[in-house]
């Protein structure tokens, strides 16, 4: 296929690279696995042009003291001889989010760098250009196949699954009266606010049952962390949520929620610091019912939602998942919070017990 799928992709991310009779390099690559200079692709036509693509799953930007991970590349490719204005920065993700600040602007040697940065994504770009790519394939059914395969892949991977007449058919009735083209503009334009109460109300409303139920809220949910949570760019967005409490004869309790992970509650005490009981009815406790996890911090924790898919399992990073979006519901809140009281309660007493 030659330089054909190479020309699509420059050609889909609105790259000025020509490809022609000139030699392209691209690392790392078959013969070469390695990366150059950290940079994951590098693209390389002779010393004119240089296209950077730094590709984004889960991980954090690589940020440095002195410099941010996007500084770096470009300060590198400018270093090899390529003019300015001859390089392009693809930031590719799974959800077209942006690098962050620091990555893009913590040495301040390269003002021009944050308008530079292009921002390009799997469910978006990358699927477009497979899509062509798999055109151009139609004389090789294997490896038209194995393209198509990827798309669907990646399709789940970025919840881009629905047909083109769903789409339709969402379209039609968005459009079908004025009321309905208001009402999804407003929710378009207020869901990040949806969010912040949803999480707020949620926490306070958790804090005061288990106070209802004889708990004794010792750390509450700061609204600065919910702030984040939904305001925050690709760094701040990753907090960490942490209710403490104790029960009626002592027990230093957690809920805990992290970014990427879902619900959990156990014992806890912030400072690490147990009694000797407390260590000895938590060890007794694991011998009979293993925890999910324990560190110096949390000695015993375990899920809410021990099977895949339940109700409980939910996490405020992802508000597309089921669980969680049904938290914007107060019946739905309240019927998974008296849930989560009630597994407090059957936890603490066999706590208790030991």
């Amino acid at each position: 296929m030659g330089n054909t799928f190479l020309s699509l992709f420059l050609r889909v991310v609105e790259s000025n690279m020509q490809v022609d009779d000139a030699e392209i390099s691209i690392t790392p690559n078959f013969l070469n696995p390695s990366e150059f200079k950290d940079i994951d692709i590098f693209i390389r036509k002779g010393n004119e042009f240089a296209v950077i693509i730094e590709n984004k799953i889960d991980a954090l930007d690589s940020n440095h003291e002195e410099e941010g991970q996007l500084e770096k590349y470009y300060r590198e490719a400018i270093e090899e001889g390529y003019s300015k204005d001859n390089i392009n920065i693809y930031y590719l993700t799974l959800d077209q989010h942006e690098p962050s600040e620091e990555s893009v602007s913590t040495s301040g040697k390269y003002p021009e760098l944050v308008e530079k940065v292009q921002c390009i994504s799997y469910g978006s770009e990358i699927i477009e250009w497979l899509k062509e790519c798999a055109k151009e394939s139609y004389a090789k059914p294997i490896l038209r196949e194995s393209i198509n395969q990827y798309i669907n892949l990646l399709q789940k991977m970025t919840n881009n699954e629905s047909s083109v007449s769903e789409r339709i058919e969402l379209m039609n009735i968005v459009g079908k009266n004025s009321d309905n083209l208001e009402s999804a503009m407003f929710l378009i334009k207020n869901f990040k606010h949806i969010q912040w109460h949803t999480i707020c109300n949620f926490w306070k409303e958790l804090s005061d049952a288990l106070v209802l139920a004889g708990y004794t809220t010792t750390e509450a949910i700061d609204n600065e962390l919910i702030d984040d949570a939904v305001h925050g760019g690709p760094r701040k967005r990753q907090v960490c949520f942490d209710l403490y409490f104790t029960s009626k004869s002592g027990i230093p309790l957690g809920i805990n929620c992290d970014y990427d992970d879902y619900i959990c509650y156990g014992v806890c005490e912030t400072n690490g610091k147990y009694t000797k009981e407390i260590k000895r009815k938590v060890k007794a406790l694991t011998e009979i019912d293993e925890p999910e996890g324990s560190n110096e911090s949390w000695l015993y924790w375990k899920y809410f939602e021990p099977k895949s898919g339940g109700d409980l399992e939910f996490c405020f990073s992802n508000f597309e998942g089921t669980s969680t979006y049904k938290l914007i519901s107060p019946q739905k809140r309240k019927e998974y919070i008296e849930r989560m009281v009630s597994i407090v309660n059957e936890f603490v007493q066999k706590f208790e017990e030991l």
